[in-house]
């Protein structure tokens, strides 16, 4: 078999078993909000809720971002170690999806939990210090995983905050948002820039992101303190983050008018399938760095604060930014079949991801406004989980494990 048949075979059933697994956490995610409609005494919603986030930002994304290291990023002599890679991933994700919902964070479901972030780390140390990519991507690319091995001292923190009962502590609390800034924020969304720049033809445009790298990192470091704003240390927690989400609009609006000026071809150059979908992740991006300023201003708190802001804010990240761009690379290495259920089955998500987002954020503009409340939203946000949870069905009977013509 040779090296380039490997690598392409891998990267495929990477992505499909990484697709796989989104649906099985949007179907967690819908049982979530059925919870909320009429509770099962059975079912505990915290747990469930575990299981939704890791199944969906590890098994999903994890899975994905290593099926685009595989296929564009990896060396030739790397992909046997890949492949070993995979497997112990794939143990540690079905442990945790049959741990999660029953115990929560407890031995087997932190063994399993434990197993993937060294199996992380093995893969970050390999793709760190050897990769196809150049120079600049390098510096995106290593920053990512960077983020990703910072952003492990969350769950570590967990085991001894349980063991000195400071569980419903706000010690807790961030630690956990401390996993999830640096999963969402830096781990994903740099290597998705990692992965822009291998695909950079322009020198102004590189120059671009060569001079948005320092404020995009340090604003990513300094927007962490979102988290903390509610603390006795609230006028230093609320400039340090004023100034990271300044800080992360002065990076993009570098990015953005370079290529304006210079490729504005760049987005033009994929079919249209693609262009639509990088163009909402685009506009997601620009989004989240927005609500983050936002929610830095005093009196407006409530946009990072409320927690229907905060699922919300997560959701814009996970389903408006890095899963669209996801999308868009299936579709473009024809991982995912380009048909008309493609289409409708895309526009499906697009469609419930949108209403999703508009219901979770009315109920703290609504805080802020004094707008009259909601009761249906409850309702809504089951009906646009259920509408996701289809459209990804249809999606994953589009994702193929061989090449067209290999196929016949």
């Amino acid at each position: 078999m040779s090296v380039a048949f490997d690598r392409e075979s891998l990267a495929r059933i990477t992505f499909a078993t990484g697709f796989t697994f989104l649906l099985v956490a949007a179907c967690l995610g819908v049982v979530l909000r059925l919870q909320i409609l009429d509770p099962i005494a059975q079912i505990d919603y915290r747990y469930l809720l575990h299981a939704h986030s890791h199944t969906a930002f590890l098994a999903w994304v994890f899975n994905a971002l290593l099926a685009v290291t595989i296929r564009h990023l990896a060396t030739d002599r790397q992909i046997a170690s890949f492949r070993i890679i995979f497997y112990l991933l794939q143990v540690a994700n079905l442990g945790m999806l049959c741990s999660f919902p029953f115990q929560g964070y407890a031995l087997w479901s932190i063994t399993f939990s434990t197993l993937h972030m060294a199996t992380s780390f093995v893969f970050a140390w390999k793709i760190f210090h050897d990769n196809k990519l150049p120079t600049l991507g390098k510096k995106f690319l290593r920053t990512a995983l960077l983020f990703m091995a910072l952003s492990s001292v969350g769950p570590l923190s967990l085991g001894p905050l349980g063991a000195f009962e400071l569980r419903d502590s706000p010690w807790y609390t961030l630690s956990i948002y401390f996993y999830m800034h640096f999963q969402y924020n830096g781990w994903f969304v740099f290597f998705l820039l990692a992965s822009v720049v291998s695909l950079l033809r322009s020198r102004k445009v590189e120059s671009a992101f060569a001079t948005a790298y320092p404020y995009l990192t340090a604003g990513c470091l300094l927007s962490l303190a979102q988290a903390a704003i509610w603390t006795e240390f609230s006028y230093l927690v609320n400039l340090a983050s004023l100034t990271g989400a300044i800080l992360q609009l002065v990076g993009c609006a570098i990015i953005l008018s370079r290529i304006h000026k210079s490729d504005s071809s760049f987005i033009a150059r994929f079919p249209r399938q693609e262009r639509a979908l990088l163009r909402i992740a685009l506009a997601c991006l620009i989004l989240k760095f927005g609500f983050q300023f936002a929610g830095s201003l005093p009196g407006l708190d409530a946009l990072t604060s409320h927690r229907h802001a905060a699922i919300g804010f997560l959701h814009l990240v996970f389903l408006g930014v890095v899963t669209p761009a996801l999308f868009a690379w299936g579709v473009s290495n024809k991982w995912i079949r380009r048909s008309g259920l493609t289409t409708v089955a895309l526009v499906l998500y697009l469609l419930s991801f949108a209403i999703g987002e508009l219901s979770l954020f009315y109920v703290p503009l609504a805080t802020l406004s004094q707008w009259p409340t909601f009761p249906q939203s409850p309702t809504i946000l089951a009906a646009s989980a259920a509408i996701s949870a289809f459209s990804i069905a249809c999606l994953l009977t589009q994702v193929r494990l061989k090449p067209e013509n290999a196929a016949r």
